[in-house]
């Protein structure tokens, strides 16, 4: 494993993140996240990354860089929620320069009861430590899907057996090119973001989950997939043609739901019956809130009116958790009675170090 940093086309990623008690100016935003052709607002920070890069087989490459994954909610009682922690400093790009930019020191993911209880770690860090992120559990809720710093894996929910998604070389130069994995509704398969040099233009590819089977199904720029139980692949157009758009795994039925000229929406979460949409949204510079609607788009409802991101259906269709300034909260689904489950320092940059927390996934538990 080695480590690539923060310059040239293929180690830049835009990411999006939750940093804690900073608001950023629409300039900054706009212009930084001008290569992926979406804005995001106040509170959320773009950054070039440097992370660890591993080689998972011939020509297939992971570069992490701790965006939020999509997903979507799978019916069930309600278990614990999965979330991502990251530490990061503050350095200089060059010395004497004054630029300076967020550097990963680790990540892991952290499980904790809706209740806020029984908070622990996914995993113990193996040597070098942790970067792991963006776990996603499966239909079952007995498995999550994550990014490790050696790539993608899978693991039991007890944090033992972990199982890399070992690609075949027969690929050739595809590259996943942002951490963003979801299940498909029978748990044998796997839908991430990968591209092909040298562009590495994000589209979704599927997989089994034992590596075979690897094809890609969209055509468009795209990432931020989320699989419903009804078999309906929402993901955020990630270039052109900015929205939400919903279309089957064969690429039938593809349609734009949501869009916003102003604001493009994204992170879309799958209620447990597939029926409707939880997603960030913005409609001033005031900030981004949680909205949900109805699996076509419709009968938009704004849940959060004091910020909010990141939303993940609770299996139960009840309940909401999301990101906001301090942590990790829970929310009646329709926006009442928001309570916080995590939370977390109130520190940001330039302050060094500081914490971000991310990419809440909630359990399903047969019952």
């Amino acid at each position: 494993m080695k480590e690539r940093c923060h310059s040239g086309a293929i180690e830049r990623r835009w990411t999006r993140e939750r940093v804690v008690g900073r608001v950023i100016t629409d300039a900054e935003v706009v212009g930084a996240a001008h290569d992926f052709g979406v804005r995001h607002g106040a509170k959320a920070v773009g950054r070039w990354m440097c992370g660890p890069v591993a080689v998972l087989a011939a020509g297939v490459v992971l570069v992490a860089t701790g965006t939020q994954v999509a997903k979507a909610a799978f019916p069930g009682a309600n278990g614990r929620i999965a979330f991502t922690l990251q530490e990061y400093i503050v350095v200089q790009r060059f010395p004497g320069s004054g630029e300076t930019f967020p550097e990963l020191v680790w990540s892991q993911i952290e499980t904790v009861l809706p209740s806020g209880r029984g908070l622990r770690p996914l995993r113990a860090c193996p040597p070098g430590g942790c970067f792991d992120s963006d776990a996603v559990w499966s239909p079952d809720g007995k498995r999550l899907a994550f990014f490790t710093g050696a790539g993608l894996a899978v693991i039991d929910q007890d944090g033992k057996r972990l199982e890399p998604i070992r690609i075949p070389s027969t690929i050739g130069a595809v590259q996943v090119a942002e951490p963003e994995v979801t299940w498909s509704p029978n748990g044998r398969r796997l839908l991430f973001v990968a591209g092909r040099m040298p562009g590495l233009i994000p589209h979704l590819y599927a997989v089994a989950v034992d590596g075979t089977g690897l094809r890609q199904i969209t055509s468009m720029c795209s990432d931020e997939p989320a699989w419903s139980v009804t078999g309906t692949i929402a993901f955020r157009a990630a270039c052109q043609r900015p929205g939400i758009w919903t279309m089957r795994l064969n690429g039938s039925q593809l349609r734009r739901v949501l869009y916003n000229r102003y604001w493009p929406p994204v992170y879309p979460d799958w209620s447990p019956d597939g029926r409707e949409l939880a997603y960030t949204g913005a409609v001033s510079d005031a900030g981004q809130n949680i909205y949900v609607c109805t699996a076509t788009g419709q009968h938009i409802h704004r849940l959060t009116t004091a910020l909010g991101t990141q939303p993940a259906w609770s299996p139960n269709g009840k309940y909401i958790a999301f990101i906001h300034d301090d942590g990790l909260y829970v929310m009646q689904r329709d926006g009442r009675r928001a309570r916080r489950v995590v939370r977390i320092s109130p520190t940001s940059p330039p302050s060094s170090p500081y914490f971000v927390i991310s990419s809440p996934s909630w359990q399903p538990i047969a019952r």
